[in-house]
């Protein structure tokens, strides 16, 4: 094919695979997957529009482009998809967003987020080895499993606006993340490489759960005024020492646990 685009009319059933020849894909209307499909468009765009909902209960959809859209549910929390696959990616854009999978999620692309975007696995891991971009809320669910970044999740300049992680463990692999909101961890954090926790003038905290082992560096900076308060209620590299840690600035440092290293620890707070 060509090209295909629909703009109008009722819903897509979709039970085989698409491969477009360099032209994109944007159904514009809901898709219902009645078997697992690959969409292909060589070199076009997949766009998946905010009138594009996806759905299909246990089947399997691998979207290969250079750039991918989603900016519609897929699949529901009753219904899930079994597995969604991003692949050959250089930029998966996420709208206003929930995504339902059985499988896990896993994004190799940088992600831009322009809306609200939830993802929810069933304890099943969600990785993001590219950075993710966006003044946007984002929430992980992976139940009991694993959530593990390995680029930057915002920016200095374009901050999320929050992010809520919620699963087995946490992984920071060289990540600096870049929040408005407060960050409030009740997951155990794993580090490797350079890492850092930025705040705009808001709480760091991580709980009687959330222990922090690894063999990477953390930094935490929750900004220079308002709430911006640091606690550590469990230990840090109880098991795994840190490679350092830093608290570079906030009014009030809380730690009821031990914290171990085997380099430098510097804590700094107004108070």
């Amino acid at each position: 094919l060509l090209i295909l685009t629909c703009n109008s009319g009722s819903s897509i059933n979709l039970g085989g695979s698409v491969f477009l020849s360099n032209s994109p894909f944007e159904p514009g209307r809901p898709v219902n997957l009645t078997n697992s499909v690959t969409i292909n468009p060589g070199s076009g765009a997949i766009i998946f529009n905010s009138l594009s909902t996806i759905t299909g209960a246990l089947q399997s959809l691998t979207l290969t482009a250079s750039t991918i859209t989603l900016a519609a549910n897929v699949g529901s929390d009753s219904a899930r998809l079994q597995a969604l696959n991003c692949t050959g990616a250089s930029q998966v854009n996420l709208g206003t967003t929930q995504i339902f999978v059985n499988g896990g999620f896993s994004v190799s692309a940088q992600t831009a987020l322009n809306g609200s975007t939830t993802i929810t696995t069933t304890n099943t891991p969600i990785s993001f080895f590219g950075a993710i971009t966006g003044a946007q809320p984002l929430t992980l669910n992976a139940g009991t499993s694993t959530i593990s970044f390995t680029g930057d999740v915002g920016t200095t300049a374009t901050r999320l606006s929050s992010l809520s992680l919620s699963g087995s463990q946490v992984s920071l692999n060289g990540s600096n993340l870049y929040i408005t909101g407060g960050f409030a961890s009740a997951t155990p954090l794993t580090l490797t490489g350079s890492n850092s926790i930025n705040t705009t003038n808001t709480a760091i905290s991580f709980n009687g759960s959330s222990t922090i082992n690894g063999a990477g560096t953390l930094i935490l900076d929750p900004g220079s005024s308002g709430s911006n308060t640091v606690a550590f209620n469990a230990a840090v590299g109880g098991t795994t020492p840190l490679a350092s840690l830093t608290v570079s600035r906030g009014t009030t440092l809380t730690q009821s646990g031990s914290i171990q290293t085997t380099g430098a620890i510097s804590l700094t707070s107004t108070n």
